[in-house]
């Protein structure tokens, strides 16, 4: 085991921090050392500075506060040199200090003279430092807002808003989590009339959040909303509509339309033959509308990486069974 008496535990949260530390103080335990953990805001923590329930107030302290968090690191440290318990602290050497001062508008440069106090201070406890990274930012991001409750996210919000960061002329889109699967209509216009159109259900998350597998579905007011705004554009070609269907309410939220073609071996399960029909509209053909098999709704395709050239991977089409 490390010869530390301090392990301090930093990243972004959600990150798996508390979760970590907690799993972390176990192990020690188990080795028949003594430790002692402490979460990001427990009350008993050896270094307070307030709840995540107030944010706006500890970072609107937390310049005033920096000297006053100095001495209760000079506290600490002078308590554990001559104990050999180990003590775990989540996101205080960085993210609820360091963060807060710079986001209470502290310049950078005391920022990081604060954070060298505080190494001087505690370097006789040989301390260990563990940091989260996050490769996918926006995937966490999504996940983090999920996982969190909503006081929680007020009190970000109120947080910010107190640093007058929601009054800088760039515009902010805060997003809430729309529910439902994601869906997709796909469809083919003649300059604003609908020639064919198909939709399918995400069964299998693929890259980027895209289908690796799908299912053929009926939504027929989803092809009447579709031919209105085929028709307002007067649009010419292709045209998919990505959507999110709630099971509990029918209620639908447009989220990306596209002038492309994306996969389209689930429409042929369907008798709509997606690319045969851009092509003929390309050369001039005027075709008529094309009805989709009603008998072979619920048919299911899938996406399987194959090799390709320079050790690429493709994806291939397989599958098809009906539900019925």
């Amino acid at each position: 085991m490390i010869d530390t008496k301090l392990i301090l535990i930093e990243g972004p949260p959600g990150s798996g921090k508390t979760t970590t530390a907690q799993r972390l103080a176990a192990e020690i335990s188990k080795s028949g050392r003594s430790c002692q953990c402490f979460s990001e805001w427990s009350p008993d923590h050896p270094i307070p500075i307030g709840d995540d329930l107030h944010l706006d107030e500890v970072i609107a302290s937390a310049i005033a506060r920096e000297g006053e968090i100095l001495e209760l690191w000079q506290r600490f440290a002078g308590t554990r040199r001559s104990q050999e318990a180990v003590t775990i602290i989540e996101s205080r050497f960085w993210q609820t200090s360091l963060m807060l001062m710079y986001i209470a508008g502290h310049p950078v440069e005391d920022v990081l003279e604060s954070n060298q106090r505080v190494i001087e201070v505690i370097q006789d406890l040989n301390p260990v430092l563990i940091y989260f990274d996050i490769d996918d930012q926006k995937a966490f991001a999504a996940r983090t807002i999920q996982i969190k409750n909503e006081e929680w996210r007020q009190a970000v919000i109120a947080a910010l808003s107190e640093q007058h960061l929601f009054d800088q002329a760039t515009p902010i889109l805060v997003q809430g989590v729309a529910p439902g699967i994601l869906e997709v209509v796909q469809s083919i216009f003649d300059h604003g009339r609908l020639i064919a159109a198909h939709c399918y259900r995400q069964t299998a998350v693929g890259v980027g959040g895209s289908a690796a597998a799908r299912i053929g579905i009926p939504r027929p007011f989803i092809l009447q909303h579709l031919m209105k705004i085929g028709q307002a554009l007067k649009w010419h070609g292709s045209l998919m509509l990505d959507y999110l269907f709630d099971d509990s309410n029918g209620q639908i939220a447009y989220i990306d339309p596209n002038p492309r073609m994306g996969e389209t071996m689930n429409a042929t399960f369907h008798g709509i033959n997606i690319a045969d029909l851009v092509v003929r509209l390309s050369l001039g053909e005027v075709i008529p509308y094309q009805k989709l098999s009603e008998d072979r709704f619920c048919s299911r395709s899938k996406l399987r990486p194959e090799p390709g050239r320079n050790g690429s991977v493709q994806s291939a089409a397989i599958s098809k069974a009906a539900c019925r």
